[in-house]
């Protein structure tokens, strides 16, 4: 008769497993479809879930996300509160368009998804956005968000740029398209700061996040400019001014002014779809706005 293995055995074979295959139970993000407060970037990890939901009522128009690579595209969402989700198995960057209606007539405003892997115990406490390296001019209005492993746990998020607290975030939203355990910050003062998000459970127990590097510079910035593998031009960039243009060149595209749209007035991303082709270049430089 062939002997079977018990409970022990089974309890040692676990202990043998690699620790980078032991990991918290994925995150669900929300991300509210709004031309007001919508995160236009998200740093995740791989099994993590994201829910799009539509804020956008049916007479500015039919809201939707899709990916540029073709990775998920929704259904049209015509309701208010219409919702949509994807779960990310595989690292990487990832770009979406949406239905969105900005200021001053502009269409489609797009965001991104940055997909990290797990490598040993993930850390308990992350910053979802902004993201690591950003910069802004000391009047923009950021939407800085963090999650944590123990979710269901957290009573609050407080957010630290430095030493100073700059804001905290709790499980009930502000405002409709408030993402949960958000803050809103701004009017700080030039230089680069270490933004860290500490969070209290029920017990008071507090745990930090590891530190996302920002700048606050006296100027309008753009910056993380790539070209997307179906040839269309991304950057990210800080509020802009009315009218103003974006002067820019790539090695195998003669240069271009890119109006950025009126009255955008937050942080977000851009993505030129005038031109459309193969990236048979990568070099990318920027020549400065201009009005």
């Amino acid at each position: 008769m062939a002997k079977t293995r018990g409970p022990a055995c089974f309890f040692l074979l676990a202990l043998q497993l690699p620790l980078a295959l032991w990991r918290a139970p994925a995150a669900t993000i929300t991300n509210y479809l709004s031309r007001d407060g919508v995160q236009y970037w998200l740093n995740i990890n791989v099994g993590d879930t994201v829910v799009w939901v539509n804020q956008q009522p049916l007479f500015l128009g039919t809201n939707f996300v899709e990916s540029y690579g073709g990775e998920w595209s929704s259904p049209p969402m015509v309701n208010v509160g219409d919702s949509f989700s994807f779960t990310f198995t595989n690292t990487g960057f990832y770009a979406y368009r949406t239905g969105v209606s900005g200021y001053g007539g502009t269409k489609g405003l797009p965001g991104t998804v940055t997909v990290n892997g797990w490598t040993g115990a993930p850390p308990a406490v992350t910053i979802l956005t902004p993201l690591d390296g950003s910069f802004f001019s000391p009047n923009t209005l950021q939407v800085v968000q963090a999650w944590a492993t123990n979710m269901d746990n957290i009573t609050q998020m407080q957010y630290f740029a430095g030493t100073n607290l700059i804001g905290i975030g709790t499980a009930g939203a502000n405002l409709p398209f408030s993402p949960q355990y958000a803050a809103a910050w701004s009017n700080l003062p030039q230089g680069q700061y270490a933004l860290v998000a500490k969070a209290i459970d029920s017990a008071g127990v507090v745990t930090s996040s590891q530190p996302v590097t920002i700048t606050i510079v006296p100027y309008y910035a753009v910056w993380g400019a790539r070209r997307l593998p179906t040839g269309e031009m991304l950057f990210f960039y800080d509020a802009i001014p009315v009218q103003n243009m974006l002067v820019y060149g790539y090695d195998d595209v003669s240069l271009t002014r890119t109006v950025l749209g009126a009255y955008v007035r937050s942080p977000g991303v851009f993505v030129d779809e005038t031109v459309r082709q193969a990236p048979v270049a990568s070099r990318f430089y920027l020549m400065g706005f201009g009005r």
